[in-house]
C-alpha cells in the first residue's frame, strides 16, 4: 500500500471522530492531542433543525504548548501561530483552538452544557494521546452543533513528519481519494483539486461526504492537504452535514488565512 495510503488511513480514522457515544476507541499512534471515537451500531437520530443555543463559555484561553501560539484578538478572531513548523492561521470567532494544558481543560469542559459537555470531554481525553496533532479547534459558540448530536464540530491539524519529502502534491491528493473510496465504500468524494489560497500557499483540496451510516451522524469533511519543508501538514474540518453549508465561508476563511510565518 503506498505511504501516503497509510497515513490517509490512519488520519481519517483519528480526526473523524468527535462521535462521542459510546464508542470504540482507535489506537492510533497520531502527541499533542487525539480524536478516535467511533460510534455504536445504534445511529444517533436524524438531528432536527433547531440548533442549540450559544453555551456560556470561560475566556478563551491565550497560549498552548511551547512550540504553538494562541492570540485571542479584539475583533474574537484566534491567530494560531506554529512557532516549530513556520505558519499561522486565523479563526473565525466561533472557533476555539483548544491548547494542550491539563489545568485549562477542565475549565473549557465546564463552559458546556448537557450533552456536549460530556462529548468535549471524551475529545481532548482522547486527544491527549495523539501523536502530530498540532492544534484542535471547536465550535465554540454553538453555530454549527445540534444539542441533540453527541457531535461538536471541529478543526484538527495534524503533521506527519516522516512523509515523504520529494512526493507531488497531486500524488498526494490522488492516493488519498483512492483511500478514501477504499476505506469508505458508502461515501462519496465530492469535490478534489490543487488551489492556491489568498497568501499564495498551494495545497491539495478534499472534500468527502459520509451518510449517517458510516459515523452515527452525516457528516462532510473538507481537507487541506499542504507541502511543508519537513513533511505534510493536514487540515481537516468535519461538520454536521445539515450545517455544512452555514460553515462554508467560516472555512474557507481559514484556508485562505494559512500563511507561513518567519
Amino acid at each position: 500500500m503506498p505511504r501516503w495510503s497509510r497515513v490517509f488511513r490512519m488520519l481519517l480514522a483519528g480526526m473523524l471522530l468527535a462521535f462521542f457515544t459510546a464508542a470504540c476507541q482507535f489506537d492510533l499512534g497520531i502527541s499533542e492531542l487525539n480524536l478516535p471515537f467511533m460510534p455504536t451500531e445504534t445511529s444517533p437520530p436524524v438531528p432536527t433543525a433547531t440548533p442549540i443555543p450559544t453555551p456560556t463559555v470561560p475566556p478563551k484561553p491565550s497560549s498552548s504548548a511551547d512550540t504553538t501560539q494562541i492570540q485571542v484578538m479584539v475583533d474574537d478572531t484566534t491567530v494560531f501561530t506554529d512557532k516549530q513548523l513556520g505558519f499561522r492561521l486565523v479563526l473565525p470567532p466561533e472557533w476555539m483552538a483548544v491548547p494542550v494544558d491539563e489545568t485549562l481543560r477542565d475549565e473549557i469542559i465546564a463552559g458546556f452544557a448537557g450533552n456536549l459537555r460530556e462529548s468535549l470531554a471524551r475529545l481532548l481525553e482522547s486527544a491527549m494521546t495523539q501523536e502530530g496533532l498540532r492544534m484542535l479547534a471547536v465550535d465554540y459558540t454553538g453555530k454549527y452543533t445540534y444539542q441533540e448530536e453527541n457531535f461538536i464540530n471541529n478543526i484538527q491539524m495534524v503533521f506527519d513528519e516522516s512523509a515523504n519529502p520529494e512526493a507531488e502534491l497531486q500524488t498526494i491528493l490522488d492516493d488519498a481519494v483512492a483511500s478514501a473510496e477504499e476505506t469508505f465504500e458508502d461515501s462519496d468524494v465530492l469535490y478534489q483539486s490543487i488551489e492556491e489560497n489568498s497568501k499564495g500557499i498551494t495545497y491539495a483540496s478534499l472534500i468527502i461526504s459520509h451518510p449517517i451510516s458510516t459515523f452515527g451522524v452525516p457528516l462532510r469533511q473538507v481537507l487541506m492537504m499542504i507541502k511543508l519543508d519537513t513533511g505534510l501538514l493536514t487540515i481537516t474540518a468535519s461538520i454536521h452535514a445539515e450545517r455544512y453549508t452555514d460553515a462554508e465561508r467560516s472555512l474557507k476563511n481559514v484556508i485562505n488565512s494559512f500563511e507561513l510565518a518567519e
